[in-house]
């Protein structure tokens, strides 16, 4: 038998569904008996991305970490898409998806864990498992075209990336010791602080901190998916009762044109 035919007119779930009358399963939780009530929601997303239930610290962790990534301002690129669907009158759902779909890119949210883990797994085999040393790792890893290139350090436009001290903070509180990828990546920021003034940003520590706990790239872009959200939230819905022209209007005046100078056009010969 084909996989189509296999497949054909059925749907199968190891995720769990609803039983008409009797009720919700969940990766083997009853929803209502075991979960509604007990847990948290950021317990329940990371429990229908990786089907394990994480302990409520865990969870609080990365609710924190939502709290750090998204804030109300409408410069933001993906918190513009918020202003944006508010001044054509869109819906609140279709200014979230926007937003979580400008923020999917591989310079800002979720959308950077890919090149996170790529440089973070090669360091973790130079250094950790090879023994190299940070500076040669970087001095052939860590540059494109001479200027530097560490997915998982730096940031656009600012230095340094102050939420990483908010959430170190937290983890401490919450009893959470740093784990091999972890010191990894402080061993890298130390060095980068030194040569070239720079640190990790959240993606990296974030990264870092749940592959310490065995949490996998896909995992993470699962459970990060909506993590700008607060702020288009913010953006969106400052703008909903404003006038439509209220937000970053322009003018023609307003554009410097650099492109070819004004020519004629010659009369069409019929």
């Amino acid at each position: 038998m084909t996989d189509y035919e296999q497949h054909r007119g059925k749907i199968y779930s190891a995720k769990g569904g609803w039983r008409v009358g009797s009720g919700i399963t969940t990766h083997g939780y009853s929803l209502l008996d075991d979960i509604h009530g007990k847990c948290s929601v950021f317990q329940v997303i990371i429990l229908n991305v990786t089907g394990r239930l994480p302990d409520r610290r865990l969870a609080d962790f990365v609710e924190g970490l939502f709290i750090c990534l998204s804030w109300p301002d409408a410069r933001i690129w993906c918190n513009k898409m918020g202003a944006f669907s508010a001044m054509t009158r869109a819906s609140a759902t279709a200014a979230v998806a926007a937003g979580g779909l400008a923020g999917d890119s591989t310079m800002y949210g979720p959308g950077t864990v890919p090149a996170v883990d790529t440089f973070m797994k090669s360091a973790y085999e130079y250094i950790v498992e090879g023994g190299g040393s940070v500076e040669n790792f970087i001095d052939e890893n860590g540059y494109r075209g001479g200027k530097l290139y560490a997915p998982g350090f730096a940031r656009p436009l600012a230095k340094g990336d102050e939420r990483i001290t908010a959430m170190r903070q937290y983890a401490r509180e919450l009893g959470f010791e740093p784990g091999v990828y972890e010191k990894l990546v402080n061993q890298i920021e130390d060095h980068l602080a030194l040569r070239e003034g720079e640190g990790l940003n959240l993606s990296g520590y974030f990264t870092a901190f749940m592959y310490d706990r065995g949490y996998s790239m896909q995992e993470l872009m699962g459970i990060t998916a909506w993590c700008i959200s607060t702020g288009v939230y913010a953006s969106y819905f400052e703008q909903i009762d404003r006038p439509p022209e209220a937000f970053l209007s322009l003018k023609v005046d307003d554009i410097d044109y650099a492109g070819p100078a004004i020519r004629d056009v010659p009369d069409r010969e019929d």
